[in-house]
């Protein structure tokens, strides 16, 4: 028996059973299934066949002989700054054996922007002066684990982590309730 297990839990993923005489060379190969599992998103651990003294089918008929290929869940990083990866769509166009993306993909949330406006209005509610407008540029990494889709975010980064002070206009006969209108650290 052949079995092919996550790391995480030691989940049975896959199996395969050979049958021989004792003695005999097992006539196995790992290569596809283990490509086949790659392309559903795992990656090679230790292959316990391939890396076995023996390849040969013992002689005791009354225990099943078993050998351990262990893979893990490929986690892909998704870099905010460059374009969101399609659902099924190939993590790598350029490699045949490739996973897809996990549908999830579509959903990455890893750029936003924060926007700030002051206004200048007079007590009726007209407009004292143009309205003062920032923007702040927020993104984050996100991890996407290519056999659950389950998307893992990092916190949220930025260069611009305050907003500027910006100054009350002065209005000949009018008092501004706030002179300024203080740095916000975000």
């Amino acid at each position: 028996i052949i079995k092919y297990v996550n790391e995480n839990g030691n989940v049975e993923v896959a199996r395969d059973t050979v049958n021989g005489k004792s003695g005999e060379v097992i006539a196995y190969t790992t290569t596809d299934k283990i490509n086949e599992l790659h392309r559903k998103g795992y990656e090679l651990v230790s292959d316990g066949f391939t890396s076995a003294s023996s390849k040969n089918f013992d002689f005791d008929a009354s225990v099943d002989q078993e050998f351990t290929v262990v893979l893990r869940e490929r986690i892909e990083p998704i870099d905010p700054d460059k374009p969101t990866p399609t659902p099924d769509k190939p993590v790598d166009p350029n490699d045949p054996d490739t996973p897809k993306w996990p549908d999830p993909v579509k959903d990455i949330v890893n750029k936003d922007d924060v926007t700030r406006t002051v206004k200048y209005v007079y007590e009726d509610g007209s407009k004292a002066k143009e309205d003062v407008s920032e923007t702040l540029h927020f993104k984050r990494f996100s991890y996407v684990n290519l056999v659950t889709g389950h998307i893992d975010y990092r916190p949220w980064t930025t260069t611009d982590d305050t907003f500027d002070a910006v100054t009350s206009p002065v209005i000949p006969g009018y008092t501004a309730d706030k002179l300024v209108d203080r740095k916000s650290v975000v």
